[in-house]
């Protein structure tokens, strides 16, 4: 689950699963929080999108 603020912008992210792919998901969120990003919501509730994609952005 991805979270944004007023503006846009990733401040939050939260997962739960098996294996290490949420980890991974939530320390790649975490990158985006860092960069300030707004990723488009729509690349956020695709499952298709990856978010290491959105890094390059």
């Amino acid at each position: 689950m991805f979270h944004l603020d007023a503006a846009g912008r990733l401040v939050a992210a939260s997962g739960i699963g098996p294996g290490n792919a949420i980890a991974r998901d939530v320390k790649l969120a975490e990158m985006l929080i860092a960069r300030q990003a707004s990723p488009p919501p729509e690349a956020l509730a695709d499952p298709g999108v990856q978010l290491k994609a959105l890094l390059k952005g």
